[in-house]
């Protein structure tokens, strides 16, 4: 390094700046640098520590199986499955008892019947609705012919007593 040119930067992996400076009994005049600096940018070390750990598990496995690849897999897989099986032995069990399976059955026996008596009340509304549905119509069909019949009555009414009037003034 150059003493007295000025600061300095530090190219590892860490942007910091190193200031090397010229001793204070120094006799001949520092020249300042005029180049220009290069400032490290900002990265993510996220990918390089997954990098450099994946690189470590495949290192510790082929180490541990002597070198041979297809060894250091097996390996890896009964691990990976060691660890699945931990993991849900940490879970509650889920296995049935026999109480639980029995209830289950019943329910599956009271919800069948519960359905196929929904299916018959359904079906007997149904039944209900067209029967009550068929007396309305034959109701409103006879309501309307009496209807008819009292309105013909009132026009032969209407009309014999127009004729009976317009007798009296000479007409037919």
């Amino acid at each position: 390094m150059n003493e007295g040119a000025g600061p300095t930067w530090c190219y590892c992996w860490c942007p910091i700046q190193i200031n090397i400076q010229a001793p204070s009994n120094h006799r001949t005049p520092t020249k300042q640098s005029t180049s220009t600096q290069y400032t490290m940018a900002a990265k993510s070390r996220v990918p390089l520590m997954i990098g450099v750990t994946a690189a470590g598990g495949v290192g510790y496995y082929l180490y541990n199986a002597g070198g041979s690849p297809r060894a250091a897999e097996k390996k890896f897989e009964s691990d990976a499955h060691r660890a699945a099986a931990k993991i849900k032995g940490e879970l509650p069990p889920q296995h049935k008892t026999d109480a639980e399976h029995h209830a289950q059955k019943v329910g599956k026996e009271l919800g069948g019947k519960f359905d196929d008596a929904v299916a018959t009340v359904n079906r007997d509304a149904s039944k209900a609705k067209s029967e009550i549905e068929a007396k309305a119509k034959a109701a409103k069909a006879e309501t309307l012919a009496k209807i008819d019949e009292v309105d013909r009555k009132i026009e032969d009414g209407a009309a014999k007593s127009k004729s009976y009037i317009s007798s009296w003034f000479g007409g037919k």
